[in-house]
């Protein structure tokens, strides 16, 4: 009889924490699910914790998806941080091109001035220096590069 009680406890225990590694399993893949992935992500370690030996598969698969996500996050880490990069890039060769603008614009400004007679008014000349100008954004408006997306999968 002892034997029978305990197998029946065991099967009690083993349900009860079946039935909280299904709950902590199911509220990680919910958080997930709602990429909040650093919640959903503790979760799934504290399911994986409680598995039992004879749960091969769900470890397995439990250690490739929190190592899978590790190197993800580190992609997206690295993404953000290159994207960064490239709009303080695209920024600074614009204003770089503006300088190249303004100063081709008053070299052909200075040509002309010492090529043409004295005589002749300056507002004559055949080239308009405003061609050279670059248009600079007003002190107010927030200059953007142009926003590229590619995709890397397909739908």
């Amino acid at each position: 009889m002892d034997s029978q009680r305990s197998n029946e406890q065991d099967a009690l225990i083993f349900g009860v924490r079946n039935s909280s590694l299904i709950s902590i399993l199911e509220r990680g893949l919910h958080y997930l699910q709602q990429e909040r992935y650093a919640e959903g992500i503790v979760l799934l370690s504290q399911a994986h914790e409680q598995l039992s030996p004879d749960q091969v598969s769900l470890s397995a698969a439990l250690d490739a998806f929190i190592q899978g996500h590790t190197l993800y996050w580190q992609a997206q880490q690295a993404l953000h941080h290159a994207s960064q990069r490239f709009t303080e890039a695209v920024t600074s060769q614009q204003m770089h091109l503006g300088t190249l603008h303004n100063l081709l614009a008053t070299l052909v400004e200075e040509k002309e001035i010492a090529t043409q007679p004295h005589s002749e008014p300056a507002s004559q000349s055949p080239r308009d220096p405003q061609l050279y100008q670059a248009q600079e954004p007003a002190a107010d408006d927030q200059f953007l590069p142009a926003l590229y997306i590619y995709l890397l999968w397909a739908f």
